[in-house]
């Protein structure tokens, strides 16, 4: 039987702590793994046998952990999985050396996801040195945090993006532009400085095909025709367009101290 797939969920109310028998000392043909709950009362002996015995993941999800355990996964994934391609951090609030520790010992991934977290500062540009030419789906989610130089790096320098969800703190400047052939970049949901008056699109890509924004701003959208009007005029360059979906959210979503504000003030 050749297993492509599988997902486990581990109880927390598990005594044992010990992992299911997948009933294989080794299975090359498993592609995807999918680990949920949290694994914070199993050892790292626990884990790290089990990653063993997948040597053909192209992806991966992973749970909830100790705090010495992402290094060991992170150094475990390098030796034996070769062909990672995707990797799924959405279940736990990494700091971000651990994260960095991942993207430093795996090789180009085609996507990386982050649920949990605050203002990263580092991680994004390791991601766009390393994956620039491999990137198709980067997902920030939740409270997870970039900056918006950190968001045009990856949208001017990520030239495969097909996916993009990212939350970004208020930021000013011209237009950001994704890769020539990012037919389905998505932008879920980007921030707007209060400070600013005009709208100023993060898009420049003719072979768009989905768009998905959340336009935090401070100003009420029908007080201030100006932003639906730069909203209209950047659709019309757009010709590939099949999805799309703008909502308007007050700004600022965080408070920023002054050592964070963007404008420096």
């Amino acid at each position: 039987m050749q297993v492509l797939e599988a997902n486990w969920e581990l109880s927390s109310h598990d005594k044992k702590k010990r992992f299911p028998d997948i009933g294989w000392k080794s299975n090359n043909s498993l592609r995807r793994l999918r680990l949920r709950g949290s694994f914070k009362n199993y050892e790292n002996s626990v884990l790290l046998p089990f990653l063993e015995r997948c040597p053909g993941l192209i992806e991966i999800a992973l749970p909830s952990m100790n705090s010495d355990t992402p290094t060991s996964v992170a150094n475990l994934l390098a030796e034996t999985c070769p062909s990672l391609q995707e990797l799924d951090l959405r279940a736990e609030q990494y700091t971000e050396d651990e994260i960095l520790v991942f993207l430093d010992r795996l090789g180009p991934l085609q996507a990386f996801m982050l649920g949990e977290g605050n203002h990263f500062e580092r991680f994004v540009s390791e991601l766009v040195t390393k994956s620039r030419r491999t990137l198709e789906v980067p997902k920030f989610e939740r409270n997870v945090c970039i900056s918006g130089q950190d968001m045009e790096s990856i949208l001017n320098s990520c030239s495969r993006l097909r996916v993009f969800e990212a939350l970004t703190f208020p930021a000013r400047g011209g237009l950001w532009r994704g890769g020539e052939d990012c037919s389905g970049l998505l932008i879920d949901q980007f921030a707007r400085s209060e400070y600013d008056t005009d709208l100023r699109p993060p898009w420049v890509c003719e072979d768009l095909e989905e768009l998905s924004i959340a336009v935090r701003c401070s100003c009420n959208p029908e007080r201030n025709p100006t932003l639906i009007l730069n909203v209209n005029k950047q659709m019309g360059a757009l010709v590939h367009l099949r999805e799309l979906a703008i909502s308007w959210m007050p700004c600022p979503l965080f408070n920023y101290g002054p050592a964070t504000r963007p404008d420096g003030g």
